[in-house]
């Protein structure tokens, strides 16, 4: 980046800041310090980051997501069948970054061939007892994918939140629901024709320095203010799908289970306390003579 570029791009930061001082993430309880980038840059090519996608975040909510920006990246990215908005290039070395760091995150391309059989049927896809799907292109996604799709997914809720609603914060009154669904999985067709009917707001990704920009990133949305309630789907080229919902927590707990509740994004040393308060949990249960 030349000197020049990088000064506007403080310059921009800047301004952002002050038009926004407070963070998004949290609930608007803390000062925004640094700019965010959701969805993180790691889901496109460098380069191809959608423009007014920034939001004012402080420091601990933006830097505690740096493991899942990373790993929610690569499998946006892997994940994008669209062969005009694949970089072959920035995918690889994506991939080395999450092989030397956080190896077993990666997709699992050597899938025996039951374990194809049952995410098929998963599927709703019947098959032959005897059918020999070594051949079959199909890839398992970690645990830590998932992980990663839920902080980014609560990320995403909060950012399109603050952004439709003229600068309103998600607060801890608030539930975040999210899910990801491929857009390739054979029942995801019947998905997206309900959401497209449902929600009816659409936004789109975009550079204007960029002619051909393609469908990298885009979602539907939509906000009922008397309720507080709000659905999104976010999509990321033609792969994988975000879904978030949002309301407030006494209604929404009505109808969603408690363990599926997520408040507001935590900070780091709430993750801290948390990891440490189940640890003293288990230190502190009894244990059981043989």
């Amino acid at each position: 980046m030349q000197v020049g570029q990088a000064k506007q791009k403080k310059s921009r930061y800047q301004r952002l800041l002050q038009d926004h001082p407070l963070c998004c993430l949290c609930g608007g309880a803390t000062k925004s310090s640094t700019v965010d980038h959701i969805p993180p840059q790691a889901c496109f090519p460098k380069g191809y980051f959608p423009e007014e996608f920034e939001f004012p975040a402080c420091e601990a909510c933006n830097g505690s997501s740096k493991k899942e920006d990373q790993i929610f990246g690569y499998y946006m990215q892997m994940g994008n069948p669209d062969l005009f908005t694949k970089d072959l290039w920035s995918m690889w070395k994506l991939q080395d970054g999450i092989n030397n760091n956080y190896r077993t995150a990666l997709l699992n391309t050597r899938l025996s061939n039951q374990a194809k059989t049952e995410a098929l049927i998963k599927m709703g896809i019947q098959v032959p007892p005897d059918a020999d799907l070594t051949n079959l292109p199909l890839a398992g996604a970690s645990d830590e994918f998932f992980e990663a799709a839920k902080v980014i997914g609560r990320k995403l809720a909060c950012a399109i939140y603050y952004r439709e609603t003229g600068g309103k914060f998600l607060t801890r009154k608030h539930y975040i629901w999210t899910s990801i669904v491929h857009g390739r999985h054979p029942r995801a067709s019947m998905l997206t024709d309900y959401l497209n009917r449902m929600l009816p707001e659409k936004e789109e990704g975009i550079r204007r320095n960029i002619k051909e920009y393609g469908r990298r990133f885009g979602y539907r949305y939509g906000y009922k203010e008397k309720e507080d309630f709000m659905i999104s789907a976010c999509q990321f080229g033609i792969g994988f799908i975000c879904l978030t919902s949002s309301g407030l927590l006494e209604k929404g707990s009505k109808s969603i289970p408690s363990e599926e509740l997520l408040t507001i994004f935590p900070t780091p040393d709430e993750r801290a306390a948390a990891t440490a308060r189940a640890e003293n949990s288990i230190a502190a249960e009894p244990t059981q003579s043989a």
